[in-house]
């Protein structure tokens, strides 16, 4: 009877050690489960999950979410106007994974500072959004960085690190939002994109090594694009089908195309330095666009327009480029005004088959070839400074009823303008002395007028090869190294018809008026000269 007590007894006290055990488990346990990292500093109340903290009741607008460090696998919903902010970018991960967005928001006045958001459909999410601050944030390995869908009225994307997403950030149908000091860089498409939205300022990202552009606007109105730096990328900053906007005091460097406008009117592109691309500024189907300021150097083309009309070029550089300075390609109407294009492989300034564009005032130097024309008609070429180019400082080849008036052509090794089958041309009262061989030469052009030029101290004044029915009358050639005015025949092909008359040829070296004795027709009438060689 004792020995079975004792042994109740024993039991006993090993069923209430083991009951104590498994309590005491449990509580461990319970400990270890529950990490609460995610802190509403308005209530004190403590959460394990961000999106546990946001659904609470006790959470209401414009409290404060505090979130340690930790990796949290979560797509957030955030439909409350608060505070979150992450213990360390580097740290405080939110991570999508791969099946939604790390956070979509559609509450106003948010705020979201200082965590990485990672490996979702969208890193960060606005739709139909307003007055949010979205600031010092990494945004990686999403589709899309950052997204802004119908998100409207002073929300700012700042200071964020965007980097590695297919796309880095991107507005849609969204207005009146800064997208302002963000590393945009290493994107597969675009690194900041805007599409059909309208008056928002984008300044002072780095859009860097993303695979297509750094910068674009598609359909996009009223927008300011500027001080941001452009770089390594396919295209700098690209403008598709997208007016009224301006693109400012950017660095566009070392892209295949620096600005591109395509389809694209009546925008302001200002004071940007595009250096080292492919093109500098490419208009290529844009109407109604001002071009100025700018710096275009170290191209292969400065500014190009190109099957374009209406827009204007002033005041911009376009030095040291492998091709050509300004180049107009089938383009109509355009204003190239006041700039210096200087120091370029070939031309300054050229066109290719453009028409009725005026190109006045702009200063042409150290170029191959000044300002050429090729192909092109009905333009007006006036009141330009062309000097110390290798070849001439005026070529008109091919085209017909061009203006040549009021320019100065000096120093130019080959000489100063030059007709090369080109007719119906007129040109009066320019400046062309001092030039290495001509001064003015028509090679195989008709039907042109010559009028009241200056064509001194070169080698030859006037020189008409090939070349009939042209008149030629009150211009001073004087002072050259040979012939004032002369009229010959090349390769067979005789100058006939000419006109040569008042016109002062005086204190020529050789002769005042030369004529090679062939061709029919031509009338010397009412000259000033001293010596002739018939």
């Amino acid at each position: 009877m004792e020995r079975k007590t004792t042994t109740g007894i024993m039991l006993t006290l090993l069923s209430i050690g083991m009951l104590t055990l498994a309590f005491n488990i449990q509580l461990v346990k319970a400990n270890v489960s529950v990490t609460r990292a995610v802190h509403n500093i308005d209530t004190g109340l403590d959460y394990t999950r961000i999106q546990e903290a946001i659904d609470a009741p006790e959470t209401l607008d414009g409290h404060t979410i505090l979130v340690d460090a930790g990796t949290y696998y979560e797509n957030v919903f955030l439909y409350k106007s608060l505070k979150l902010i992450g213990e360390n970018p580097e740290t405080t991960i939110v991570d999508g994974s791969g099946i939604g967005d790390g956070i979509h928001v559609i509450a106003n006045n948010v705020m979201i500072n200082g965590f990485t958001f990672q490996n979702g459909y969208g890193g960060i999410s606005l739709s139909y959004s307003s007055g949010d601050t979205i600031t010092n944030n990494r945004i990686t390995l999403n589709q899309i960085g950052v997204t802004l869908d119908g998100s409207s009225n002073c929300n700012l994307i700042e200071r964020n690190h965007v980097a590695d997403n297919v796309e880095g950030i991107k507005l849609y149908s969204s207005s009146y939002n800064i997208i302002n000091a963000n590393q945009v860089v290493e994107n597969v498409g675009v690194g900041i994109r805007l599409d059909y939205s309208t008056d928002n300022l984008v300044s002072h990202n780095n859009a860097t090594l993303n695979v297509y552009c750094g910068i674009q606007l598609v359909y996009s109105e009223h927008s300011n694009v500027k001080k941001n730096v452009a770089t390594l990328n396919q295209i700098g900053i690209a403008l598709h089908a997208s007016e009224r906007n301006v693109i400012e005091d950017n660095e566009v460097t070392h892209n295949s195309e620096g600005i591109l406008l395509t389809f694209s009117n009546c925008n302001r592109i200002e004071a940007n330095e595009a250096v080292e691309n492919g093109n500098g500024i490419r208009l290529y189907y844009s109407s109604s666009n001002k071009v100025s300021h700018n710096i275009a150097s170290d191209n292969s083309e400065g500014i190009s327009v190109q099957f374009s009309y209406d827009n204007k070029l002033e005041d911009n550089l376009a030095v040291s480029n492998s091709y050509c300075g300004i180049h107009l390609v089938e383009s109509e109407y355009t204003i190239v005004q006041m700039n210096i294009a200087s120091l370029n492989a070939e031309d300054g300034i050229v066109l290719h088959s453009s028409n009725n564009n005026k190109i006045t005032e702009n200063m042409i130097e150290r170029n191959y070839r000044g300002i050429t024309l090729v192909e092109s008609d009905y333009n007006r070429i006036e009141a330009n400074t062309c000097v110390d180019n290798t070849r001439w400082g005026i070529v008109v080849d091919g085209s017909e009823h061009n203006v040549i008036e009021e320019n100065i052509a000096t120093r130019n090794q080959h000489g100063g303008i030059i007709l090369y089958y080109s007719s119906y041309n007129k040109v009066e009262q320019n400046e062309a002395t001092n030039n290495g061989e001509y001064g003015i030469i028509l090679y195989g052009s008709d039907n042109n007028k010559i009028e009241e030029n200056q064509a001194k101290k070169n080698n030859y004044g006037i020189y008409l090869f090939a070349s009939s029915n042209n008149i030629i009358e009150k211009n001073v050639a004087a002072k050259n190294r040979m012939y004032g005015i002369a009229v010959a025949q090349d390769e067979g092909i005789n100058s006939n018809n000419n006109k040569i008359e008042q016109n002062k040829a005086l204190t020529n070296e050789e002769f005042d008026l030369y004529w090679d004795m062939t061709g029919m027709g031509n009338i010397w009438e009412n000259n000033r000269y001293k010596t002739k060689n018939w």
